[in-house]
């Protein structure tokens, strides 16, 4: 290796491993002071962009303006809903403009009156850019105004997600990606009409119809050709570093034009192309570094099925100087238009001599080094040192993209490091480079291994987790962990500790040791605490490990509210919240004051929703909508979110996120079982049945989705077939009472009555707790006519239930042991059990006082007390149970001989219901029925 090369290399480490020179040099002191001289020459060039391009956490706001903002605004004229996203400038709602009645997405300056003035005419200009164009793939906007010093303004709403989104580090087809450069290339030139430069055009700014239509949006750095040039000062961002051109990288602002927009189209559709921007490292800085120093790699080199053509479109797009590239975004999208239709394109590649003499303007003594190399060697030294030059492309790159896995996965962004390494292995591919394949394989592993311990604890993070659900998690935690050869648990617990610390994962590794000595049994849950005490190097977490095992649920809550939530382990207090939720005690106050601090961290957002969903499932929907912006294909969080969203009373919005988590995940049995429920719940019978057999294929033995069918099948009107499926159900499940319900209104349907009524004595055999299983058996035996089981059932209940303080239970009761005559002490209990529902005054009985008005007026009636009864059945009890009251009504004044009025009740109540006798399946109608049967036998009495 010659001295260039060799200095080139000791660059590298230094800047990647962040070494001294002294250091990189030990086996090459001859080297030390060109390398430094060399290092200080990257370092002026590194703080050069520094200027142009501060660092993250350098910037003003972002979280700590943003969690002001955490409550939704009110807003004159819209129905605010939620919270779609955020950035450094501005938060995005999601609304709703009640006058027109249509979906919105509200932008609004995050600083408000802190805001500075480049801030506020920033967000001005992007509002005022945008209202100026009409173009279908532009986002629109509609309003602009100002809520308390925070401006803001209205646009289009653009439901399919981002471009981003459907990247997420693979390739498009290339037909796809052509489609959508070319459109964004004619709406970009709309722009450019206009006289107005993008700037900062990237996949998360390309916004996509449900059908993907692509729509610009962000137009925060768009810049009139003849603006302001003070908003552009340095200490601004200009960009998004892997999709700038070089002339923002070195912050040319005199020579910004439409050239910048050309060149960001190339590089999102390099990236539409690839999986993968043209440049990105491991930091800001290096990526700009990259944009002006080196030569992107060809697509086609990533993507063996990328066309010549459309590569040598690419590659013009993207050219280091503006001059080279298209002229204008119409002719990038004329000439994809040529490539479509299979013309001939104008842009022409780059020759080879072109590329030589670029490259060697960047590295002059490199380059005569191999001239004297190759005039040596001739010919087939030239062909060997391509190979060797290709060769060391495809290990740079493939390093970068390993460097930018280790840098993921130590800060925990899992989606990162997986479309880093994906890139990698499609690098190396069958190329050789041992050593770069050992370690993909490596980082693999360590990354699935973090996939499957965050699926064992989704799965047991259950809207309703039970001791099963914990079990399997244990049973689950202890095979994975025995197959990786992670644990032994058998071992020393420091051996463990020192093989998880040799990882790149070790902080993923430690939070599933956490959950899991939470459930484990004693002896091993003591030894998992050990593990972790001995992996984490964070000796001030030892406090909050130690508040996990504190089993008073009370105690829990308090230690909760006493935790200073900044400077804490974040997976530690999430925990901490899981173990007061598992113990039925209120997580949620400690849960928001976490969420406060840490609003982007996944586990905080799923915990936060599951905490709420207990008792208020619509709360719970925003903390879910929240955890899937972070993870977006997270089929369990869709899934969570959709059983919130149907408890909600939204069931369009819940069926949306059920075919979402199927999609993501087909092999889950769950998932189907939801999306099939909700279809059926909006009356989807045929297509719910569809879904829910793909339940029952994947576990035979479910028997609530056997259920479901048979309930589909009942609806759809084929109750031979719901009586097949639901005897299947409880056949695996005995005490699946809903089945019954199938079966036996099956057999009422086919005329079977009774066969119904020994199904449902199968059901009290089994002596169900809950009064909803017994509700209604009574009524049916007389409805049958068999008085003496309607008499045995009657005692039945006022055993069960007869000393129940439950107002619902009490009332139901109490009804159906009057309908009719009971003895003296049937009578005594049946009223008291009424009486007690009147009494009370809560707010969960105040919508059914007239249902408790109609039972004692019932009671009254058969005490013999017609005046009284006649007072509980006035206009507002006659609004309910359909022609109950009045038939009741009819036989009272019948009593009082009020023989007209009772007449006239009576045909009322006749007129306004169906009666026929083929469809009475449920309870209300029996019990119509046999008031009906009173009223006439007492009414014909009199004629």
């Amino acid at each position: 290796m010659t001295d260039e090369l060799l200095i080139q290399s000791l660059l590298e480490h230094i800047l990647e491993s962040h070494c001294t020179p002294e250091e990189a040099c030990i086996e090459y002191p001859e080297l030390l002071s060109r390398v430094r001289k060399r290092l200080m020459q990257v370092r002026r060039v590194e703080n050069q962009l520094e200027v142009f391009f501060p660092t993250l956490h350098s910037e003003k706001g972002s979280k700590a303006d943003f969690s002001a903002l955490k409550q939704l605004p009110t807003i004159d004229g819209y129905d605010i809903q939620s919270i779609l996203g955020y950035g450094g400038m501005g938060v995005v709602y999601t609304a709703r403009h009640l006058k027109l009645n249509r979906i919105v997405a509200l932008k609004m300056l995050l600083a408000g009156p802190h805001a500075t003035s480049q801030e506020v005419a920033r967000f001005v200009r992007e509002s005022q850019a945008v209202a100026g164009l009409q173009h279908p793939n532009i986002v629109q906007v509609y309003d602009v105004a100002d809520l308390g010093g925070h401006p803001y303004f209205t646009m289009e709403f653009v439901e399919g997600g981002s471009l981003a989104e459907e990247l997420s580090g693979d390739p498009l087809d290339p037909r796809r990606a052509v489609e959508v450069t070319a459109t964004l290339a004619r709406a970009v030139q709309a722009a450019h009409v206009k006289g107005i430069i993008h700037r900062d055009l990237k996949p998360a700014n390309i916004l996509l119809t449900a059908d993907g239509i692509p729509k610009i949006a962000d137009f925060g750095l768009a810049r009139h050709v003849e603006g302001d040039p003070t908003l552009t000062m340095t200490g601004a961002r200009l960009g998004t570093p892997s999709y700038m051109a070089p002339e923002q990288a070195v912050g040319a602002s005199n020579a910004i034009g439409p050239s910048v927009d050309v060149y960001a189209l190339g590089a999102i559709l390099y990236e539409m192309l690839t999986g993968r921007p043209p440049f990105r490292a491991a930091t800001a800085i290096e990526t700009q570094r990259q944009i002006v120093m080196v030569d992107v790699v060809r697509p086609s080199k990533l993507n063996a099925s990328v066309p010549h053509d459309l590569d040598t479109i690419c590659m013009k797009c993207l050219q280091k100087e503006p001059h080279r590239r298209y002229a204008s975004a119409a002719a990038l999208a004329d000439d994809l238009k040529r490539f479509q239709c299979e013309e001939p394109i104008l842009a022409r590649p780059v020759g080879r001599v072109e590329k030589i003499t670029k490259w060697t303007n960047r590295n002059r003594l490199l380059a005569v080094s191999m001239l004297s190399g190759i005039l040596a060697c001739g010919v087939c030294a030239a062909i060997g040192w391509k190979f060797i030059l290709d060769r060391m492309v495809v290990a740079q790159s493939t390093e970068n993209d390993l460097q930018e896995v280790k840098a993921a996965l130590h800060q925990q962004d899992w989606n990162a490091a997986q479309s880093a390494l994906h890139r990698a292995a499609g690098r190396v591919g069958s190329a050789g480079h041992n050593s770069l394949a050992t370690r993909i394989e490596r980082y693999r592993r360590e990354i699935q291994l973090v996939d499957q311990l965050d699926l064992i604890r989704l799965k047991r993070a259950d809207p309703h987790p039970g001791v099963d659900r914990f079990k399997t998690a244990a049973a689950s935690y202890e095979q994975l962990f025995r197959e990786t050869g992670l644990l032994t648990l058998e071992e020393a617990p420091q051996s463990a500790a020192e093989r998880i610390l040799s990882t790149d994962v070790a902080p993923a590794i430690l939070v599933a040791i956490d959950d899991w000595s939470l459930f484990a049994q004693p002896k091993r849950s003591e030894w998992l605490r050990e593990v972790a005490r001995l992996t984490d190097v964070d000796t001030s977490n030892t406090a909050l490990r130690d508040a996990l095992n504190q089993t008073d649920p009370t105690v829990l809550v308090n230690l909760a509210a006493d935790i200073t939530i900044e400077g804490q382990s974040v997976a530690l207090m999430v925990l901490i919240g899981q173990v007061i939720l598992q113990k039925d005690g209120d997580a949620v106050p400690f849960l928001k004051r976490v969420q406060q601090v840490h609003p982007d961290d996944f586990w905080v957002n799923v915990t936060l929703a599951l905490s709420t969903y207990r008792v208020n499932p619509a709360e719970s929907v925003r903390y879910f909508q929240a955890a899937i912006a972070i993870r977006p294909n997270s089929a369990d969080v869709h899934d969570c979110l959709g059983t919130a969203l149907a408890r909600s009373g939204r069931l369009d919005e819940a069926l949306s996120e059920f075919v979402i988590a199927t999609r993501l995940d087909p092999s889950s049995a769950n998932f189907h079982f939801n999306h099939g429920l909700a279809l059926s719940h909006l009356g989807h019978h045929e297509i719910s049945i569809e879904v829910l057999r793909r339940a029952v294929e994947i576990r035979p033995d479910f028997a609530d989705a056997h259920g479901a069918i048979g309930l589909n099948l009942l609806n759809l009107n084929r109750p031979a077939e719901a009586i097949i499926e639901s005897r299947l159900a409880v056949a695996q499940n005995p005490t699946l009472w809903l089945s019954y319900t199938t079966i036996r209104n099956s057999q009422l349907k086919l005329g079977q009555n009774a066969d119904a009524l020994t199904t449902w004595k199968e059901v009290l055999a089994r002596n169900p707790a809950s009064h909803d299983e017994w509700d209604g058996f009574a009524e049916l035996c007389l409805f049958l006519n068999r008085d003496d089981e309607y008499r045995v059932a009657r005692q039945n209940l006022l055993k069960r239930f007869g000393n129940t303080t439950d107002p619902f239970i009490a009332e139901r009761t109490g009804r159906s042991c009057l309908f009719l005559e009971a003895s003296a002490e049937e009578l005594r209990q049946a009223t008291a059990l009424i009486d007690l529902a009147l009494s009370n005054e809560s707010p969960q009985t105040r919508n059914y006082w007239r249902y408790f008005r109609f039972a004692k007026g019932l009671a009254e009636y058969r005490a013999g007390r017609y005046e009284s009864a006649s007072e509980y059945i006035d206009s507002e009890t006659l609004q309910v149970l359909g022609p109950a009251p009045r038939l009741l009504l009819a036989m009272i004044q019948h009593r009082l001989n009020l023989t007209e009025e009772a007449r006239q009740n009576y045909d009322t109540a006749i007129a306004a219901f169906e009666w026929n006798l083929d469809n009475v399946m449920n309870a209300d109608k029996w019990r119509y029925h046999l008031l009906r049967r009173e009223a006439e036998a007492v009414l014909k009495t009199s004629s």
